[in-house]
């Protein structure tokens, strides 16, 4: 589900802030409880997977995330839908 994601990010990486590349080689050298969710997460297009980091591990609302990138709220909006649509087919969740 969405909110397995958001935790193993969270866990994962605790309270600091971190790259999206830093992400991509812990992930290959630190295992996970859940690794199929984080995998999910980075195969994500660039646009999909840079909004669902900044929503769900750096905390940003989507009105920051639109600000942040410089796109409209309507934008963030449907790409974190899109983005959790995919996550939901590759994962099997609701």
């Amino acid at each position: 589900s969405i909110n397995t994601y958001k935790d193993v990010l969270k866990n994962f990486f605790h309270s600091h802030t971190v790259s999206l590349d830093k992400v991509e080689s812990a992930f290959m050298t630190e295992p996970l409880q859940h690794p199929e969710v984080l995998e999910a997460v980075l195969s994500l297009p660039q646009n999909y997977r840079t909004v669902i980091y900044l929503y769900y591990y750096e905390g940003y609302k989507e009105t920051e995330i639109a600000g942040i990138l410089k796109k409209k709220v309507n934008t963030i909006y449907t790409w974190m839908y899109q983005a959790k649509q995919i996550l939901k087919k590759q994962l099997g969740g609701e």
